[in-house]
């Protein structure tokens, strides 16, 4: 099933936690390769309207990246 709502944690909200994240392993110089990765299917989630779904959300902008296009 492709339903995201509720959430247990909104796009919107875990992009401020990244955010964060990031913020605090940059001033610590801890490496995050796999947040890194992760970051954009995120950030197209929240551009393509997903922000008050759950993070799940990410499957719907997966599927989308993966369609044949034509």
């Amino acid at each position: 099933d492709e339903h995201y709502l509720p959430p247990q944690m909104k796009v919107e909200v875990y992009m401020k936690d990244i955010q964060l994240i990031t913020e605090f392993a940059t001033a610590v110089r801890a490496p995050t390769p796999l947040m890194a990765a992760s970051v954009p299917y995120y950030v197209a989630a929240l551009a393509s309207g997903h922000e008050a779904e759950d993070t799940a959300a990410i499957h719907a902008v997966l599927k989308e990246m993966t369609q044949p296009k034509g």
